[in-house]
């Protein structure tokens, strides 16, 4: 179902979009909802990379925790991979989250 809807835009963007539309043949409504359905869908890929950014973190403080022998001591053990190469604690982590679907 389609809505009839109004907008404001700056004069001169609306008409570089609507020449832009012309040239190339497109329809300017359904041109406008390919946009909209773009930014939608790249907001929640932005989301999810962020959810899966503070999992990673939230897993780095929990290992961080269990490594620990008491609150006056230091690390009794360094974590089995160098936790400060991001690109190995991102794989560390896909790989755990794989081995949980698998298990599911």
């Amino acid at each position: 179902m389609k809505e009839k809807i109004s907008v404001v835009v700056d004069k001169e963007l609306w008409v570089e979009f609507k020449e832009y539309c012309k040239k190339h043949g497109f329809s300017m409504s359904n041109k406008i909802e390919v946009l909209i359905r773009h930014e939608l869908d790249h907001k929640n890929r932005r989301e999810k990379r962020q959810q899966e950014v503070m999992e990673i973190i939230a897993e780095l403080v929990d290992e961080k925790k269990s490594t620990k022998k008491d609150d006056n001591e230091k690390t009794v053990k360094p974590a089995g991979k160098d936790v400060t190469d991001l690109k190995s604690l991102t794989d560390r982590y896909f790989e755990k989250k794989k081995s949980r679907i698998v298990k599911k």
